[in-house]
């Protein structure tokens, strides 16, 4: 293998590294401290150099805790996480192929020790898996939903049983039983997405939140998608947010009541969202539209699934036989 320089980056160095992630194809707000921060006072960033000194791959990590064991856990809301790898610029495949394996490679090698690493991107052909396998991560196949292409191109790809949903839902709208609402007020969502995360068995935080969804960003990376009834109950919502090459639907509820297949607040929050998406030339991802009543819904309404890998590593025992159970009971449902 060949040899790379490794260093950790102190907080001086952060704009470097932003930079880095901003100019890689496989690079995102969510890989940069921008992003990280709201979740850890300082990231923890391993980056690989070559001799001339530019950086050819890295990671920005924080370290968080969950159900007790500390490590590189996702953080919420995050749709990808882990090492960013410069595409090689050589002109023989394999040549590229190797260097990039590399350049993963010497990254991992020199991340910080941690009881646990979980790592999630898009399952690209230019990326490859196996630096990870050596290092023995366990990788577990995942997709979320892809809609993209023009307004036109959205509506003659959904099915016929949506079309006919979305233009009974808009017709509430037209009568004033259904308000679309994209001014109000983040807290208005609070209510909904906290009865879904119960349902999901997760606790909600208010707090975390309004820092993970600052006000001065509402317009610019984010906006706010409510539909109310005709009193001013928020009946479903959802935040969209950009991170400069997708939409992402981040945090989403739906009152109890409406929390159906054909609900017709849903359809109306989704179709807002991916329009406003399809708007700004983006295309629209439902990141980890895994389950299959939320995969069918966004395949109906012209999505394409495409897959993730999500790669985990516990050298805490006691987090590995956590993760083995849930897996264990995962495939007795099944």
């Amino acid at each position: 293998m060949a040899k790379y320089r490794t260093e950790r980056l102190d907080p001086g160095a952060y704009a470097e590294w932003d930079a880095f992630v901003a100019a890689q194809p496989d690079g995102s707000f969510f890989h940069t401290t921008g992003w990280l921060l709201r979740f850890a006072d300082r990231a923890d960033i391993t980056a690989a150099y070559d001799a001339k000194g530019a950086i050819l791959g890295g990671a920005a990590l924080v370290r968080t805790s969950k159900f007790g064991v500390s490590g590189y856990h996702i953080p919420p809301y995050t749709p990808l996480f882990g090492p960013v790898i410069a595409r090689s610029g050589k002109n023989r495949a394999a040549s590229a192929l190797l260097g990039n394996i590399n350049a993963a490679a010497a990254v991992l090698d020199a991340l910080p020790r941690g009881n646990h690493y979980d790592f999630t991107f898009p399952l690209d052909g230019e990326i490859s898996l196996l630096p990870y396998l050596w290092k023995g991560y366990t990788a577990e196949l995942r997709y979320s939903t892809l809609i993209q292409g023009t307004e036109g191109d959205y509506w003659n790809a959904m099915v016929r049983r949506k079309r006919f949903e979305l233009t009974s839902a808009r017709r509430g709208i037209e009568d004033g039983t259904l308000v679309v609402d994209r001014d109000g007020p983040l807290e208005d969502l609070f209510p909904l997405s906290g009865e879904v995360s119960r349902l999901k068995g997760f606790r909600f935080n208010p707090r975390l939140c309004r820092a993970v969804f600052p006000a001065h960003e509402r317009g610019a990376r984010w906006t706010l998608h409510l539909v109310r009834d005709r009193s001013g109950r928020c009946l479903a919502g959802s935040v969209l947010y950009f991170d400069g090459r997708r939409g992402y639907a981040l945090l989403n509820g739906v009152a109890a009541d409406r929390r159906t297949s054909i609900s017709d607040a849903l359809i109306l929050t989704m179709d807002g969202m991916i329009r406003e998406c399809l708007s700004r030339g983006l295309p629209f991802d439902f990141e980890g539209s895994i389950l299959k009543g939320v995969a069918e819904f966004f395949i109906m309404l012209g999505g394409a699934p495409y897959p993730q890998v999500r790669l985990q590593k516990s050298p805490s025992l006691r987090y590995f036989l956590m993760r083995t159970g849930r897996r264990w009971r995962e495939e007795r449902r099944g």
